[in-house]
């Protein structure tokens, strides 16, 4: 299944299916990601320990650059976040 995992401001990542929203934190002068509502996959506050085992290196996302990845059984193991029993 294809997916889109995103740096946040502040350093934490957001896995979703569809592109997140883009919007102004409500009486702040920063925006932030959001997930879309219906998104089968939505997650934030991904830490960066969990994205780096999903894609590797992570040092040339800034806040709000994304990437494309393919998320499979496999590399949910990889990333340990899953049993070989699951799938």
């Amino acid at each position: 299944m294809r997916a889109l995992l995103y740096r946040r401001p502040g350093g934490l990542f957001t896995l979703t299916r569809h592109p997140p929203i883009r919007r102004r934190v409500e009486g702040t002068r920063r925006d932030d990601l959001y997930v879309q509502p219906g998104d089968p996959i939505g997650r934030i506050d991904i830490c960066e320990a969990f994205a780096s085992a999903l894609v590797g290196d992570l040092s040339q996302l800034q806040a709000f650059d994304g990437v494309e990845i393919d998320l499979t059984a496999t590399v949910l193991r990889r990333a340990g976040r899953i049993d070989a029993d699951d799938f």
